[in-house]
């Protein structure tokens, strides 16, 4: 889904979770009221996942089905990641197998931290 696709998609989730104006989303999200319109015209053609995340539950949606439908998350569940020089990657790792082994232990670091993160979420 492209970005134009995928804005109106999060407009009518807006809709139909009752929100009738993106401020009206913004103020119970915590998002920024730009954010949600350059999403929702299609001008952002990425948007964060921690945006992404905050949105999921006020749209009723699940956080995976929110990063499936912008192209995030794949079907498989697997994550495509977008390198700045246009490389893209399916798979953490396909990606693994460019670092060296210092980067391959930071990147476990942060997985690690990662799921410590969402454990004191909870």
């Amino acid at each position: 889904m492209d970005a134009k696709e995928f804005g109106r998609y999060i407009e009518n989730l807006r809709l139909q979770a009752g929100y009738q104006t993106v401020d009206s989303l913004s103020k119970e999200s915590g998002v920024w009221g730009t954010t949600i319109s350059r999403i929702e015209s299609g001008t952002t053609k990425s948007p964060s996942v921690d945006t992404l995340k905050k949105l999921a539950p006020f749209l009723k949606v699940t956080y995976e089905e929110i990063l499936k439908a912008a192209g995030i998350l794949e079907n498989d569940g697997n994550f495509k990641i977008e390198m700045t020089d246009g490389r893209v990657y399916s798979e953490l790792d396909e990606a693994m197998q460019d670092l060296n082994v210092a980067e391959q232990k930071a990147v476990l670091q942060f997985i690690k931290f990662t799921k410590a993160q969402r454990e004191e979420d909870k």
